[in-house]
């Protein structure tokens, strides 16, 4: 069986962990230290790097088309306007 990584298993737990403390005490509300989880959380997903099975795609689709594209092809792609872009417009922006 297959388990997350300890730094998202250890802020999984602690969000049930508020999940729980919101449920059976209504009076206790810490809205800003949830907000510093979840931001811990996307700071957590945007750290890693060669994760997931088509990562390595990605890569090589970015560096392909980032030598080839302009700005103005994305924001056609994006804008729904008459373009070749045959890729998610928004990836190749970021």
């Amino acid at each position: 069986m297959q388990f997350l990584h300890p730094a998202y298993t250890i802020v999984t737990l602690v969000l049930i962990a508020y999940s729980f403390m919101e449920v059976y005490s209504p009076e206790y509300k810490n809205y800003k230290s949830v907000w510093i989880i979840v931001g811990i959380l996307i700071l957590l997903a945007g750290f890693r790097s060669w994760v997931g099975a088509d990562y390595g795609v990605y890569v090589q689709i970015y560096e392909y088309y980032g030598q080839q594209l302009d700005y103005s092809q994305i924001f056609r792609k994006a804008f729904f306007l008459k373009n070749n872009l045959e890729l998610e417009w928004l990836y190749v922006f970021f």
